[in-house]
């Protein structure tokens, strides 16, 4: 049971999210940190969540979306989230001019440089096995192509992608 996007302005109690929460949940729980890149998302992690939340402002989907439920429904998350996050990254300099009261704001244009990536010290909490995790929307602009690099040059590691996929 899920409700519709629609509708998750008016459900106060979080109904619409048990089924959601109950899925992650156990993820949730080893998690050191939480990438969040919809801000519709934050809603699961509204209460119970202890780990370092990381929101990733890619788009502004209030201004995306023509539906005045969603819009509210966008706006009342985007509020929380920018609040409860520990590390906010954006994409554009509006973005970046828009919440750099906040302490931990950057300004990362999209884009991967592989060539200066560097995970070999990274200190990780399942010693031999690396894990990369994505929460956000899945569609004609993921790269799919990194995705499949990342995999390729990390064959030991685990790659989770959660999200509603639309390829």
């Amino acid at each position: 049971f899920n409700f519709h996007e629609k509708m998750k302005i008016f459900d106060i109690l979080g109904l619409g999210n048990i089924q959601e929460k109950l899925q992650i949940k156990h993820l949730v729980k080893w998690a050191d940190i939480i990438w969040i890149g919809y801000e519709g998302w934050y809603r699961l992690f509204l209460n119970d969540c202890k780990s370092i939340i990381v929101f990733d402002k890619m788009d502004d989907n209030v201004a995306l979306t023509q539906n005045i439920l969603i819009k509210m429904f966008l706006k009342k998350m985007r509020q929380g989230l920018e609040k409860r996050s520990n590390i906010i990254f954006v994409t554009a300099q509006k973005f970046y001019e828009d919440l750099k009261k906040n302490q931990n704001v950057f300004l990362i244009p999209n884009g991967v440089a592989f060539e200066k990536s560097n995970h070999d010290n990274i200190d990780y909490r399942n010693k031999g096995k690396k894990r990369f995790g994505y929460i956000g929307m899945i569609s004609h602009w993921f790269d799919i192509e990194a995705i499949k690099k990342l995999a390729l040059e990390n064959p030991e590691s685990e790659i989770i992608l959660v999200g509603p996929n639309y390829q």
